[in-house]
């Protein structure tokens, strides 16, 4: 495992359930405070692991994160991921046509 440029601040959870939590040692934060999140951290790129996300959170997460100037970008669904592992170049930025529903 080589070094990478990205330090995971936190996961954004709009499951009240487990907001509060820490995975490794990372704490898991409400979506629903995602405004107060992006102004108190320094956060340049937020990742939406969720591929089941409707469009229209989607949307409402990507027009806050434009107001703060993070860049979005999301996973592919695990089955294609390479061999079962997830590499960073799959990590996409997201495409504001993706956004636009059919």
């Amino acid at each position: 495992s080589g070094d990478s440029d990205y330090k995971v601040m936190g996961f954004v959870e709009d499951d009240q359930r487990k907001v509060g939590k820490v995975i490794n040692g990372t704490p898991i934060y409400s979506g629903t405070g995602l405004r107060d999140l992006l102004g108190n951290l320094e956060i340049a790129e937020l990742i939406i692991a969720i591929t089941s996300l409707s469009n229209d959170r989607k949307n409402e997460i990507v027009d806050i994160c434009l107001e703060y100037d993070v860049k979005v970008r999301t996973v592919p669904k695990a089955n294609s991921w390479v061999k079962g592992k997830l590499s960073l170049n799959q990590i996409k930025e997201i495409n504001i046509n993706d956004l636009l529903g059919r």
